[in-house]
């Protein structure tokens, strides 16, 4: 599956992540160090995190347990069009969300743990093709080229599962923050009842189909 590049809303911020490296660690921690000024507390320096011995401990144990190479757990990742980003496993985002404060390495773990974000966002996206096939085999279009059908599903599909609409709705709402984690699970979960109720036969057309979506 294709790696997703997103930009997750954490409290008052947006966090840069990766399906493929994990999340990236600055941005993390600008996030924790807005809620720590807003609650009073002082800045949390990630250079004391990222230098610390409990860091390399953690590394050397995390890699012995998951049979990855130890430095695959943090990774600078460079772009000609945006800036560096140091890439951390989930499992050392997690530690230092807990470092930051209590209350946000709970938000942390709420938001890409319990909330699943990063399988929902690959898994939706692969559900969409599942259901685009099922289009193309059952409920194809008349002029054969099934594309518009697959657009207006996906626009469809994407006013139901997101409440805060962005200015302007593109297929990379996905990797926005306006696609939250209840969102993404959502899209999931709509997805997978109309893939199965296309392939069954129970959706009997095109105009059905809009019907049904309606009603999830």
């Amino acid at each position: 599956m294709k790696a997703q590049e997103m930009e997750v809303a954490v409290l008052d911020a947006i966090v840069f992540a990766s399906t493929d490296f994990g999340i990236d660690l600055v941005s993390l921690c600008t996030a924790g160090n807005i809620w720590r000024l807003k609650n009073g507390m002082s800045t949390y320096q990630l250079g004391r995190f990222m230098t610390s011995q409990g860091l390399k401990d953690y590394i050397k144990a995390a890699s012995q347990v998951w049979d990855i190479p130890e430095v695959m757990f943090v990774k600078k990742v460079k772009s000609p069009k945006t800036p560096t980003k140091w890439y951390g496993h989930l499992s050392i985002a997690v530690l230092l969300a807990e470092q930051i404060s209590p209350y946000f390495h709970a938000q942390v773990h709420k938001t890409f743990i319990e909330g699943k974000l990063f399988e929902n966002r690959l898994l939706g996206g692969e559900e969409f093709k599942r259901v685009n096939s099922a289009i193309a085999i059952n409920l194809p279009s008349p002029s054969g080229d099934n594309k518009g059908r697959y657009i207006q599903l996906a626009n469809m599909v994407r006013n139901k599962c997101i409440v805060k609409k962005p200015e302007k709705l593109d297929i990379s709402v996905w990797n926005q923050a306006a696609a939250d984690q209840v969102a993404q699970a959502l899209r999931v979960e709509i997805l997978t009842k109309l893939e199965s109720m296309i392939s069954l036969g129970v959706i009997r057309d095109w105009e059905h189909l809009k019907e049904i979506v309606a009603k999830l």
